[in-house]
């Protein structure tokens, strides 16, 4: 009886039922991403432990160089909404010979039949030239609170021995000992072997030096996820085959590592399913030290005044740690059921409509013709709600119209107003409900006041809209998006606020927790870098609307948002 109860509070605690921490931990990650596909699957879980609460991300660092791994743990980023997460690179790292097989160039260059790239990205940087890992750290060690950090490294040392041998910089006056003797709680680490199954394990056999510095030079505890932890727990390929949206950067990975099917050892996940939810499920050795000898090898010595332990795990809770990895990887998949023959509803203007009258492609066609932007089949462009909807299974009626108002205009253009028809065309059967509309508004007319009911100002048209669509659509999920780009912050500053009045969930795509990605003019963010992406992401030359890249960008964070409604 004691057994079950225990078994049936550790599941609560891995369902989430039961907290392990109070607030989210601090974790930089750092992995040698396009070697083993276990670093993309442990990718996964960190992206939905940070969707949990239970992590704030203050880095990502690579300890395989090159631009492949760059570009792919890019590509994670934004198909995860987290585009924002500062990533760092390795120059002069360990040399692995397997660049032209790894997964991580695979889908970095895999394209769609219309000749884009097939996962969105961040197209106005360099890959090859992202900065150095250890300045990354740094900057990101500098702003914590002080002993909170938990580092997790899945791949090589090499970041983390340069970590420790760094100077004083713009960050901080402290060399890089004592910034982690100040910042970092402590640090797990995928490595070793300790009971025998494999002499010289790959991580440390390949950056011996570096691992030798680690463990006789790091001051605080590192924890061990040892080789034959790892091989315990297995991935299973059924999830891959059947928990994921078709083209989901994890799968693509997946089928490119090797040849399908197969199950694949979780080194890398069940070293991060420890850094995080502690030692529920493992069991941790005695205090003590270890030792790497010049040819690779591991050797633990218990010591009571050690700083060094290592995970073990009996097999029955092996089992449960593979199903709480899964749990974690198709989490985004199992929420996306909720959208799953839905029916949605968007209204808006261009930048929801989609407008690229001077986009030709390299067939010579252009606007519906061209396959590379209007998706026949669905007879709509291929703009964020069209890529929600496919990614998703939902019906789509896209009611959005170029030029289009919300309000009647106070000048004498002639833009098609969505108050005087549009509103009452809205669906019955209507399952969500979106609306973008703010940029031609703010142009064509005035912002009025909160409680204005004439819908020639802006907030009357919108108390207009949203009593009526709450009156008549009372079992719709409704949600607004603060639209970027408009004229003066106040429009979207206005939409806030009249959502707030109506208890209306809003996407504030100026606000905090929405990455930048394209004409958020009022976002703090550096110019430089907003007129590079700007530059990536809009149709062309003389057309100012975001291109198809950018649709695909904002479909997940605009998803991420109806989720929530």
């Amino acid at each position: 009886m004691k057994k079950h109860l225990l078994a049936l509070l550790i599941l609560s605690v891995l369902t989430g039922t039961t907290s392990l921490y109070a607030g989210r931990i601090p974790v930089i990650f750092d992995t040698d991403l396009g070697n083993d596909v276990d670093d993309a699957i442990a990718l996964s879980m960190l992206y939905s432990y940070a969707d949990e609460g239970k992590v704030d991300i203050l880095a990502i660092g690579l300890s395989k160089g090159g631009r492949y791994p760059a570009e792919c743990l890019d590509i994670f980023n934004h198909w995860h909404c987290h585009q924002d997460i500062p990533i760092g690179s390795i120059s002069g790292g360990v040399i692995c010979g397997n660049e032209e097989s790894d997964y991580a160039k695979a889908i970095a260059q895999q394209m769609e039949l219309a000749g884009r790239y097939a996962f969105p990205r961040n197209l106005s940087i360099d890959h090859s030239s992202l900065p150095e890992a250890v300045e990354v750290y740094r900057k990101a060690l500098v702003k914590a609170e002080d002993a909170s950090v938990v580092m997790v490294v899945t791949g090589f040392a090499t970041n983390m021995s340069r970590l420790l041998s760094s100077g004083p910089d713009g960050y901080s006056d402290l060399c890089g000992r004592d910034l982690i003797l100040k910042k970092v709680k402590s640090l797990v680490v995928m490595a070793g072997s300790f009971d025998g199954t494999k002499e010289r394990e790959y991580n440390v056999r390949m950056d011996v030096e570096s691992y030798k510095t680690l463990t006789d030079q790091w001051p605080t505890d590192i924890i061990f996820a040892p080789y034959e932890l790892g091989l315990k727990v297995l991935y299973p390929v059924a999830s891959i085959e059947t928990g994921f949206c078709d083209g989901h950067p994890l799968t693509e990975c997946y089928r490119n590592f090797k040849a399908m099917p197969y199950d694949r050892p979780c080194w890398d996940p069940v070293t991060l399913l420890y850094a995080v939810e502690g030692a529920v499920l493992f069991k941790e050795s005695r205090r003590g030290t270890v030792t790497i000898s010049d040819n690779g090898a591991s050797k633990f010595t218990p010591d009571p005044s050690g700083r060094h332990k290592y995970l073990s795990m009996s097999g029955r809770h092996a089992r449960m740690a593979a199903r709480r990895i899964v749990s974690l990887c198709e989490r985004p998949e199992r929420e996306s059921d909720m959208l799953h023959g839905k029916t949605l509803v968007t209204c808006g203007d261009s930048f929801t409509e989609g407008d690229f009258w001077d986009y030709v492609d390299m067939n010579g066609n252009n606007d519906r013709r061209s396959p590379e932007i209007f998706d026949r089949e669905w007879n709509c462009y291929m703009t964020y709600p069209y890529w929600i909807a496919r990614r998703n299974g939902m019906k789509l009626i896209n009611m959005a119209r170029c030029g289009a108002m919300l309000g009647y205009p106070s000048d004498d253009s002639r833009c098609e107003v969505f108050v005087k028809e549009k509103m009452f065309q809205i669906p019955e059967d209507a399952d969500y409900i979106l609306f973008k509309f703010g940029i031609n508004d703010s142009w064509h007319t005035t912002v009025g006041t909160p409680d204005d009911t004439d819908p020639r100002t802006f907030y009357g048209a919108w108390n207009t809209v949203l009593s009526y669509v709450k009156e008549h659509h009372p079992s719709a999920k409704i949600g607004v998006i603060a639209s970027n780009d408009c004229r003066e912050k106040e429009w979207a500053q206005a939409i806030v606020e009249i959502c707030r009045r109506y208890d209306v969930p809003c996407l504030d795509e100026e606000g905090e927790g929405v990455p930048y990605f394209f004409g958020q003019n009022y976002k703090p963010y550096p110019q430089e870098k907003k007129d590079r992406m700007n530059e990536a992401y809009h149709c062309g030359p003389k057309n100012g609307h975001p291109n198809v890249d950018a649709h695909k960008i904002e479909s997940h964070i605009v998803e991420k948002f109806l989720r929530s409604l």
